[in-house]
């Protein structure tokens, strides 16, 4: 506790994890939960899905890491019975409770790879972040594969040096300000 800094919590999430890291930080928006202070959201590859299959996930969908057939058998599992994948903690952007609440999100980096099924709903995701005003900055990579990061030395150290930028960023107020605002997304 002597060391942490209460005012400048980021939250950070991978795959399912990212998609947390985004519902909690919805929920948070409708408590004081000071002294915390949500700066940022890091989603890497953040798994989100829809009824309606993207192109990234009809054109991987036999991928060996989240073959289509695997990804509805999760999302059934997951969500509560007689609820489908457009549901909003499957797909942010169909509706639901949390959308009136978006625009009050900190700022956002959002990171995926193209050889990922996925990837599309990250896509998705920030062009629905950025219309309703929340800072983003975005890097989707070519190639890679959904997890590339934990098999990976280099895209490992990559990822770590952008949340690096961004977190260091967000808490000066420096560049990133300047990024967001002209709706820039790294590519």
């Amino acid at each position: 506790m002597e060391y942490a800094d209460f005012s400048r919590v980021f939250l950070l999430g991978s795959s399912s994890g990212a998609n947390i890291v985004y519902h909690a930080a919805l929920r948070a928006l409708d408590f004081d939960i000071r002294p915390l202070q949500i700066k940022g959201l890091l989603l890497n590859q953040a798994y989100f899905g829809g009824l309606k299959p993207t192109q990234s996930e009809l054109r991987l969908k036999n991928d060996p890491y989240v073959a289509l057939y695997v990804n509805h058998v999760l999302w059934s599992l997951a969500l509560p019975r007689n609820l489908n994948r457009d549901h909003e903690f499957c797909n942010p952007i169909s509706g639901g409770t949390y959308l009136g609440r978006v625009f009050r999100l900190p700022k956002v980096y959002i990171k995926g790879d193209y050889g990922d099924p996925l990837v599309d709903r990250s896509v998705q995701l920030a062009k629905f972040l950025q219309s309703c005003r929340v800072p983003v900055y975005s890097r989707f990579n070519q190639g890679g594969f959904h997890g590339i990061e934990l098999q990976n030395r280099t895209a490992a150290q990559e990822l770590y040096n952008e949340m690096k930028w961004f977190v260091n960023n967000v808490c000066a107020n420096e560049e990133i300000d300047e990024i967001v605002s002209s709706g820039h997304s790294s590519q």
